[in-house]
């Protein structure tokens, strides 16, 4: 009976302690709950959503979400509870995934979800490796070694635009059909270039440096070449001409009418280099517009050399020079000319900055 004893007391003490001391719960933050984690996303794209709870939500909050990566786009938050995207198809051999991430009122990423990707089918591997300025190697195996395909590999700017695989595909029908000179049907064209099975260590050639390449292959039907596999697809890259400084002397020797006498000398540079008389001017051009088409110029005929059997050795003997070039040509009247030079390297390629003069004719003369 002792709790009876001075029950009064202690009991007066323990309510006033309840009175005084309850914690005071301070106010609930809010929170994104997601019905789930992450949204599953096929190859082929297309319109999706995920759904959404806000507990403890603040008066007049907005929510808005953002995702860094361009394949999913179009993401609108304006239903309450939904937030809908669009994700662009999956055009290459492996799945991707991204975050999107939230903003409710002034609260900067209070929650996120994650955006997976699957795959398009794979039906072929495609490997490269030993890439050089001018040279890389390809390993090809098809999914189904029976199967009929192209395989082809051009400049990844010409694909730049293209969003689906048909087209590419499209693509190349142009490209046979273009060849198709003789009316015998744009397939034919294409039959010459169909493989079946795997490619080892083949040697690609004859490419320009410091280019990005697309590689790609598809199944197609034998006789008609209608596709009928998913375009797998790779991109490389060129490696770039290891450049080195290089000077040169360009002497106007003597002019006589539209008759012109030029003596290039290289200053400190005992190797390889090209020296011409470039006349493809259009109205329009400036330096730098020459200058590059000048090193595209090169870049082809070196190229066009190669697929007609020229060595790199071959090159640099029949169409360079050493120490000192002169030149010498009947310009035509009215029109703006470049002296120029520039090095080349053990490959025939540019590899120093291109020297240059410019001059113009008129009627009867030249002006430099």
């Amino acid at each position: 009976m002792l709790w009876i004893f001075g029950g009064g007391i202690l009991g007066s003490s323990l309510f006033a302690g309840c009175n005084n001391d309850d914690p005071v719960t301070p106010d609930a933050q809010p929170e994104i709950v997601f019905a789930k984690e992450s949204v599953n996303v096929p190859a082929e794209g297309g319109p999706f959503q995920i759904e959404y709870t806000i507990e403890n939500p603040v008066a007049n909050a907005t929510l808005s979400a953002k995702c860094n990566d361009s394949w999913i786009t179009d993401i609108d938050t304006k239903t309450a509870g939904v937030i809908s995207f669009n994700a662009t198809a999956n055009e290459t051999s492996e799945s991707r995934e991204t975050v999107v991430k939230i903003q409710y009122g002034d609260i900067q990423d209070i929650a996120q979800f994650t955006i997976k990707q699957a795959t398009k089918e794979v039906a072929f591997t495609i490997k490269v490796s030993d890439i050089t300025t001018k040279t890389f190697i390809v390993d090809v195996t098809p999914k189904d070694p029976t199967m009929d395909y192209l395989l082809n590999i051009i400049p990844a700017k010409e694909a730049a635009g293209f969003t689906t695989d048909d087209e590419l595909y499209n693509y190349d029908v142009e490209f046979y059909t273009d060849m198709d000179g003789m009316g015998l049907g744009w397939e034919v064209y294409a039959q010459e270039d169909l493989k079946q099975g795997p490619i080892a260590h083949s040697l690609i050639e004859n490419m320009m440096p410091d280019t990005d390449y697309l590689v790609y292959a598809y199944g197609v039907d034998p006789i008609t070449i209608e596709r009928l596999t998913p375009i797998t697809k790779l991109t490389l890259k060129t490696l770039a001409p290891q450049m080195l400084e290089a000077s040169f002397d360009i002497q106007i020797v003597s002019t006589e009418g539209l008759n012109i006498d030029v003596l290039v000398k290289a200053n400190g540079y005992d190797g390889r280099f090209v020296a011409k008389i470039y006349g493809s001017v259009d109205a329009a051009d400036t330096d730098a517009t020459v200058l590059e088409k000048i090193s595209e110029s090169w870049i082809d005929n070196v190229k066009i050399y190669g697929w007609m059997g020229y060595t790199a050795e071959m090159i640099l003997s029949q169409y360079t020079f050493q120490q000192s070039r002169e030149i010498q040509e009947t310009l035509e009247p009215n029109s703006k000319y470049y002296i120029y030079a520039f090095a080349v390297d053990d490959e025939a390629l540019r590899c120093s900055d291109i020297v240059f003069i410019p001059i113009t004719t008129n009627d009867t003369s030249i002006q430099h």
